[in-house]
């Protein structure tokens, strides 16, 4: 979190938050539901913030949304396909950041590279 608010990154600030706000409700007690809604509901107010700064041309950044969604999902229900597909969709985001020259992106493609790996791992052994 201290890295992406020091390098100004956007993205992977509300990615921090996000997750963080769906695990909290999980951890309180709230219910799965409540655990499911606040990230998906948090994901479309982050689309709906860069689609408004005209920011929201690139498939990628859509890609990595869907994918924080998905990655909120998948640790709410425990299912690994869908964090799977999570976890692949913020790589994908991450790697086109570094690709485009934000370079410290690198450290949420590996990390969500290893996570993807281990749901991966999870569901074929």
């Amino acid at each position: 979190m201290i890295t992406a608010i020091h390098y100004k990154l956007i993205y992977f600030i509300a990615l921090e938050l996000i997750l963080g706000a769906g695990h909290t409700s999980l951890l309180l007690g709230m219910g799965r539901y409540i655990g499911l809604a606040l990230p998906s509901l948090l994901c479309l107010q982050l689309l709906i913030f860069y689609l408004m700064f005209g920011k929201g041309n690139s498939i990628f950044l859509l890609t990595g949304i869907i994918g924080i969604a998905l990655l909120s999902m998948g640790l709410a229900y425990h299912n690994q396909i869908i964090f799977f597909s999570g976890s692949s969709g913020v790589a994908a985001y991450s790697y086109y950041s570094a690709y485009r020259g934000q370079y410290i992106c690198y450290i949420w493609g590996i990390l969500n590279t290893i996570f993807a790996s281990y749901a991966l791992c999870q569901l074929v052994f």
